[in-house]
This record gives C-alpha cells, structure tokens and sequence, in this order.
C-alpha cells in the first residue's frame, strides 16, 4: 500500500508559489491511500509492476483526481472574494438604515445595487459549502474535505 501525498512531479503539470499562492496541478490532488496492487489487478489484470510507466502515471492521476470541487480558503482569490463580501456587508451597513428611514421603495439605481449586494451574500453562502474546513486536533490541524461534513459543519453554524 502507498500513501500518495502529492509528490513533486514536473510531469503532472502543477503550478506552486507557496503555501498561500496558486492552487492547481499538483495542489489539486488530494492525500489518498492507494492500494496499487489492487488498482492495477483493476484496471489491468495484472501486478503493479507489470504496468508500463506511463500507464502507472495516467492510473494514478486518474485516482488522486478529487471527485468533488472544493476551494481552499487560503488562496488570492478567496482573499479577493472576502473583500467584496466586507465591501457589501460595509455598503449594507452605512446605505440600509438612511434608505430604510429616508427614501420611498422605488424601482432605481440603488434598487438595483441592493439586489447585486443580495447576489453576493446568496453566492457566499452557496460558496461556504465548497469550502475545504479546517479544524484544530490536538495533533494538529487537519482539513475536512467531504462536502456532507462541509455542509454539517456549516448547518451547526461552527
């Protein structure tokens, strides 16, 4: 058995700036244990060792593949999302009570900037359930990537 944890391969295409940059390629594959034996009797009918490198290579990409889409929290475009978010929630905040206090409800400008800042809390919220969790252990911290967890996790308001 093998514990596959995303090897440094120049073949697989990925792209890594850091522990907070770009998240593809390499960073797309998710921790798995593989049983290669098993894996080649599989797909093959025969021993790992008997399977061309190449096809070896196409097994495994084709195994570490994540089978859901998940996004992690720490990546320049979430850093970006949470802006507009804060952004939305500061507009909400300052515009609403003089609106609410103020002005008559009318089809206008503002109308329409409130139902695209109502756009962007439904779109967070849809967005909270494709995001990886992470959770302090006492052994450390480790990510939840199942998106029935993901979802519970979020239900629980945690």
């Amino acid at each position: 058995k093998l514990f596959a944890a995303c090897a440094a391969d120049s073949t697989m295409g990925g792209k890594v700036k850091s522990a907070k940059g770009t998240r593809r390629g390499l960073n797309a594959i998710e921790p798995k244990k593989l049983d290669l034996a098993k894996l080649a009797r599989e797909k093959h009918g025969c021993k790992w060792s008997e399977v061309k490198t190449s096809e070896q290579v196409k097994l495994l990409r084709e195994e570490l593949r994540p089978s859901t889409v998940l996004f992690d929290a720490d990546t320049p475009w979430m850093w970006k999302w949470d802006v507009t978010v804060l952004t939305a929630l500061l507009f909400t905040t300052v515009v609403t009570p003089y609106e609410v206090a103020l002005l008559r409800t009318s089809v206008n400008a503002l109308f329409i900037v409130n139902r695209v800042v109502d756009g962007i809390f439904v779109f967070d919220m849809i967005l909270q359930f494709f995001l990886k969790v992470t959770l302090e252990t006492p052994n450390g911290q480790i990510q939840v990537r199942d998106r029935r967890k993901i979802a519970a996790w979020y239900l629980r308001g945690q």
